[in-house]
């Protein structure tokens, strides 16, 4: 992965100058990538200013604070062609040299610097860090409605959407005003019992996928992509759907996918 982005585009990113969807590839190669992540943490302590270095000193330890194993365990995966998908695409502000990558590094994990940081950061500044349009203005752009609401832990998906997973059925499909045309490919459960469903939204020629994972009373986001196209060959147990999708559903599927009955049953809380 890192030889894919070259330091002129990693130091592009640290100061915002790139386009929102190469910012938001970027966030998703650091996010799956300790070596992308090493390397933007050497380029950043170059080129943090010292207005910045007072922010990273604000925030030190809100960002060494240890992540919940919950989503220290969220499967985030790096993409293999950045032209078709990403993870969880967020897009940062010229301020993205906040970020502890020292840390990230070190801890060797996805998510070592993950949504709580980034809620409390947000929540802090009102600047809404690292929330890319994809996610934060739907799939459409503009004004269309959010897909996920930061939380205390983590992205949760919006009321729409968390109504619509909670009651269609694989293979139904709902037209969700302002992001298009919605559709569950499947449901399965994870090691740990957590119910999830892999989803995809499809409106102006392009189609976003995610998976989503019942948390309590909500549906909270684990992986997520867009592509323009179907992805081809990729037949795996998240079949056609962007690759960070693909591989996300791979690494939390414990066993098949539910049948229709017992989806019902686990849609029911059963």
């Amino acid at each position: 992965m890192t030889a894919m982005i070259p330091d002129e585009q990693l130091r592009a990113f640290l100061r915002a100058d790139l386009p929102d969807a190469d910012m938001a590839l970027i966030e998703a190669a650091i996010n799956a990538d300790p070596a992308v992540c090493a390397r933007i943490e050497q380029l950043a302590e170059l080129e943090v200013s010292p207005h910045d270095q007072a922010i990273i000193d604000a925030f030190a330890p809100i960002l060494a604070a240890p992540v919940p194993q919950h989503l220290a365990d969220v499967p985030l995966t790096a993409i293999a062609d950045p032209a078709i998908a990403a993870p969880v695409a967020t897009a940062p502000v010229a301020t993205a040299e906040v970020i502890d990558f020292a840390a990230a590094s070190r801890k060797k994990r996805p998510m070592a610097w993950g949504f709580a940081q980034y809620g409390a950061m947000a929540a802090s500044l009102a600047l809404g860090l690292f929330m890319g349009n994809a996610l934060q203005d739907g799939p459409q752009g503009g004004t269309s409605p959010a897909l996920v609401l930061a939380s205390a832990d983590g992205l949760q998906m919006t009321p729409v959407v968390e109504t619509f997973l909670s009651a269609k059925g694989s293979g139904d499909a709902q037209a969700l005003d302002g992001l298009g045309k919605a559709s569950v490919a499947l449901t399965f459960r994870t090691a740990d019992d957590r119910v999830c469903r892999q989803f995809s939204l499809e409106s102006a020629g392009q189609t976003s996928d995610a998976v989503a994972c019942r948390a309590g009373a909500h549906w909270q986001l684990e992986a997520f992509g867009q592509r323009s196209q179907p992805t081809g060959e990729m037949r795996t147990a998240g079949g056609d759907a962007a690759p960070a999708v693909v591989a996300a559903v791979d690494q939390l599927i414990a066993g098949d996918p539910l049948t229709d009955a017992a989806e019902k049953a686990a849609l029911k809380g059963q």
